[in-house]
């Protein structure tokens, strides 16, 4: 059985953080993907009141929190999971 031939990295720190950044970017996709589709949804209608009144949203967290769309759901659990695994990540490489 052939093994993977993997380079060893010299600056395992420096790739850690850029795994962070990279993390972070995908974290940052997951939060609009989230916005986007529970704007899509169940916000529609909101959001078209206000669009109509010439408002913004200002969306908070919690405003997508407690929708029922499941997908929204799952978005919001994958990006919670993203931002623990950056914690961790940047924790081990301050030590």
């Amino acid at each position: 059985m052939q093994g993977l031939k993997v380079p060893v990295e010299k600056d395992y720190r420096k790739n850690l953080v850029k795994t962070v950044a990279v993390l972070y970017n995908i974290h940052n996709q997951l939060l609009g993907q989230t916005a986007n589709l529970a704007i899509s949804g169940e916000l529609s209608e909101f959001n078209k009141d206000l669009v109509e009144k010439g408002l913004s949203a200002d969306y908070k967290y919690e405003d997508f929190t407690s929708l029922s769309d499941a997908n929204v759901q799952h978005l919001i659990e994958l990006t919670t999971h993203v931002k623990e695994k950056m914690k961790i990540i940047l924790q081990k490489t301050l030590e």
